[in-house]
């Protein structure tokens, strides 16, 4: 695709999608991507997503799908660069291999190899996956690129082999044509590896030339060597992409797939006549739990709290946080909050090429762009700006003057190294690149004072995430005040332990302790079933007399009738 002002921030026309591995382990954090247990309907959905990105040109690819991940690759997360998967022939066959099967038979340009081995073997060097299933069955045309870091996983965790050469040769012998290094600096090691391997014989040319006829034949279909007028796709815009039609056609697909498991008393959709919603929740004003963890960027995404105003008119909507999922509830310190350089509303920001650490090397470049960042918000998917692609660095410099005086909690996220300073001390810091963390420190503030700031950050790749976030004094997310105006409450995304345990989010009128429970599990197996059935209904009875009115997850708060936390009327 290409776009006026983008046109050499080109990143390829491959596709690291569909994931349809069989997911089977509830434990696999990213079952989520998948399409479920069912080998079938995996099969059916995959080819779609397949001849759908590819196209029907009979000369040209649109784009090139990459089935993911071959092969029996469904979880936990936590062992999957070790796992050595013990499956039988049938279940392989009838399991995990037809969604494979059927993609690749469907056309599928590329597949990736994964993480873990299979019967002893690592899968990105499996000849019975790479070679006796991919190509001398289902005639694979295509190239084998490794999941990322999963080439060096060969010697270095399934130590399968003793070296890293000897690693790479064999997955290259086996079928696979491209390393996938991550993280980034395991780009030289994994490299050198494949160099060392040819050098010392471990790969022949044939061997490389077969790989790399592979990957030009991928090019060539994508249309990358041939005049642009001649390929079909080649006029593709942003614009085409995000269109009108384009955006309904997904709100519609959107809303034919839902599955309503419950409507008590029918309250969905909901109606007009409540006058004023409460919206409560972590995840009803957020995007990110739109996204899942392996996605592109929409362009208009739609919160649960935007989807409700967008219906009931804006003021008839109240949103309140209530809590975060995980932490503390924070959020981004507002640009009203910060002044740059020159006393404008923001940070003076200064990018570079590279990585930063502890403002050494920031002491002696020269930034490749200045300007002023309103808000320290972003999740960048595609680099801070075409002139910095992947592995950069930005420091941003400005004061911070807070509103009210009082204990703040204040802290940054990031995804790779960074250091924050407040008032010349030292906030918060990672000195490793790793999923995003964030550090927070409770920090007295005056009022009206304007406080330095220095905030140092690197990003290795051209995603990630840098957050200047804070929770002011008070309860500013206490949502007490908006459960008492509202005639219905929505809850967007509850904590786990308020679900289960009644006791993730305490608020005056919401939740005043809990109730008593009845006998141990231990001494009530050792009564009878009668007695058991009268010990729970009477702690039922006991239960509705003491429990608190507007208790979260009752379906009750306080005068209002309804709530979509159980959708019950008491």
């Amino acid at each position: 695709m290409k776009e006026k002002d983008y046109s050499d921030w080109f990143h390829g026309l491959t596709v690291w999608s569909p994931n349809i591995n069989i997911f089977r382990d509830p434990r696999w954090g990213r079952g989520q991507e998948t399409y479920g247990e069912d080998p079938f309907l995996t099969a059916q959905m995959g080819v779609a997503y397949v001849t759908g990105l590819q196209g029907d040109d009979p000369r040209y690819l649109k784009a090139l799908a990459t089935p993911k991940h071959f092969a029996v690759h469904s979880g936990p997360e936590p062992t999957r660069h070790e796992v050595d998967v013990k499956v039988s022939n049938h279940d392989l066959e009838d399991t995990y291999l037809p969604a494979f099967r059927a993609t690749v038979t469907a056309g599928a340009g590329s597949v990736m190899c994964a993480y873990n081995a299979i019967d002893g073997k690592p899968a990105c060097a499996q000849p019975m996956l790479l070679q006796e299933h991919l190509r001398d069955d289902w005639h694979f045309q295509g190239y084998v690129v490794s999941d990322c870091g999963a080439a060096s996983d060969i010697a270095l965790h399934h130590h399968y082999t003793k070296t890293l050469e000897q690693g790479m040769a064999d997955a290259v012998k086996s079928g696979m044509d491209i390393i996938c290094a991550w993280p980034a600096q395991q780009i030289a090691m994994e490299r050198d590896a494949v160099l060392k391997a040819a050098q010392t014989g471990l790969l022949s040319n044939e061997d490389i030339d077969r790989a790399v006829k592979r990957l030009f034949t991928a090019r060539m279909k994508l249309g990358m060597f041939d005049p642009p007028e001649k390929v079909p796709f080649s006029t593709i815009t942003m614009a085409d992409n995000d269109s009108e039609e384009h955006r309904q056609l997904a709100l519609k697909a959107a809303q034919e797939t839902l599955v309503l498991l419950k409507n008590s008393d029918h309250l969905l959709p909901l109606s007009k006549k409540y006058k004023t919603i409460a919206v409560i929740g972590p995840n009803a004003n957020s995007v990110d739990p739109l996204l899942g963890n392996y996605n592109g960027t929409p362009s208009q995404p739609v919160t649960i709290v935007a989807g409700i105003k967008k219906r009931f008119g804006a003021d008839n909507v109240i949103y309140a946080q209530g809590s975060s999922l995980t932490g503390p509830p924070v959020e981004p310190v507002p640009g009203d909050a910060l002044k740059d350089n020159s006393g404008q509303p923001g940070l003076t920001a200064e990018y570079f090429h590279g990585t930063l650490r502890a403002g050494t090397e920031a002491q002696q470049q020269t930034p490749v762009m200045t300007r002023t960042d309103r808000e320290i918000n972003f999740a960048w998917s595609d680099g801070a700006s075409p002139e910095l692609k992947q592995d950069f660095s930005v420091r941003w410099t400005g004061t911070l003057t807070p509103p009210t005086s009082g204990d703040y909690l204040i802290g940054f996220t990031g995804t790779d190294a960074f250091h924050f300073w407040l008032d010349n001390q030292l906030i918060g810091e990672s000195l490793y690149s790793d999923t995003s963390k964030t550090r927070l420190k409770t920090v007295h503030l005056e009022a009206g004072h304007a406080y330095p700031v220095k905030i140092e950050c690197s990003q290795e790749g051209s995603s990630g995430l840098a957050r200047l976030v804070w929770h002011e004094p008070g309860d500013k997310n206490d949502y007490t005040e908006a459960v008492q105006k509202a005639d219905l409450i929505v809850a967007g995304g509850p904590d786990w332990s308020t679900r289960r345990r009644r006791i993730g989010n305490q608020c005056s009128g919401l939740f005043r302790g809990r109730p008593r429970r009845s006998r141990s599990p231990s001494s009530s197996t050792r009564t009878s079933r009668s007695s058991l059935r009268h010990q729970k209904a009477a702690h039922r009875r006991s239960h509705q007399r003491q429990r608190p009115r507007g208790q979260l997850g009752s379906g009750t708060c306080r005068r209002h009738p309804r709530s979509l936390v159980s959708g019950r009327r008491r």
